[in-house]
This record gives C-alpha cells, structure tokens and sequence, in this order.
C-alpha cells in the first residue's frame, strides 16, 4: 500500500472540517438576521396596537380630520412594514431550515472523511506490522537455516 494516497486524507479531512465550520457560521449568522427580524416584527406589532388603541381612544375627541387621517395612514404603513418583514421572515425561516440541511451534509461529510483517514491510516499499519512479521520469520527461517548448516558441519 502507497503512503502516498494515505496523505491526502488528512487534507480532505482538514477541507471536510472548513465546509462545516463555514456552513455552521452561514447558520448562525441566519439565525441571528431571524432574530434581528422577530424583534423588529415585535416592535412594529407593538406600535400598531399602540397607534390603534390611540386613534379609538381619541376618536371620541375632537381631532382634526387630518390628524385621524395621517394616524390611519401611519397605521396602514406600519401594517404594510409589517407585511413585507413576515413575509422576509419567512424566507429566512426557509434559508435557515437549509442552511441547517446543508450543515447536517458537511458534519456527515467530515465523519466520512474522518472514518476513511482511519481506515487509510489502519490498513497501512497493518501492512507495515505484515512485512514487519514477514521480517521477523524469514530472519528466523535464515537463523534455523545457519544452525542446522552449523550442526551438520
């Protein structure tokens, strides 16, 4: 067995564990625009309620038309930022789900190439421990060979 090919699994190995490592980053820095997009959905709901809870109180006052028209538009706008970020938080949710995936790909990669630099490594030890032992008996078959030259002489 060439040693040769034995040293390329330690690279693979090494490129194996880079994909995962950059692939968990990708997940995390997913899951961290998720987060960012939960909050600003918190902060926008909150607003709306706040907003609305405003205008019907207020509604009983006098107001000019145009302030209760500029506290319902500010509402539709909130509404429609909220929208658009449920609808990008799904998306992210989708993104994350495969990222996740992609990361469980490269982990089982990594262990694949883990167990084949094991075997690589396990299959040149066991040849070096067979020639070692094929070795060890021809020495001992020349040794047996010069005594029994020895004891016939």
């Amino acid at each position: 067995m060439s040693l040769s090919p034995v040293l390329h699994w330690p690279i693979l190995v090494e490129k194996a564990r880079k994909q995962a490592d950059h692939t968990r980053q990708d997940l995390l820095a997913a899951q961290s625009r998720l987060n960012s997009l939960h909050a600003s959905l918190s902060r926008i709901q909150t607003l709306i309620a706040e907003y609305q809870s405003q205008h019907h109180a207020n509604d009983g006052q006098s107001r000019s038309m145009r302030e209760r028209l500029n506290t319902r538009a500010f509402i539709g706008q909130l509404q429609l930022a909220f929208s658009k970020l449920e609808s990008e938080e799904q998306k992210m949710d989708a993104m994350v789900e495969q990222v996740r995936s992609r990361l469980q790909r490269d982990e089982q990669e990594l262990l694949k190439m883990e167990k084949l630099t094991e075997n690589a490594l396990r299959g040149v030890r066991v040849e070096h421990d067979r020639r070692e032992q094929k070795s060890y008996d021809e020495l001992a078959l020349l040794r047996r060979h010069w005594a029994s030259e020895m004891g016939s002489d």
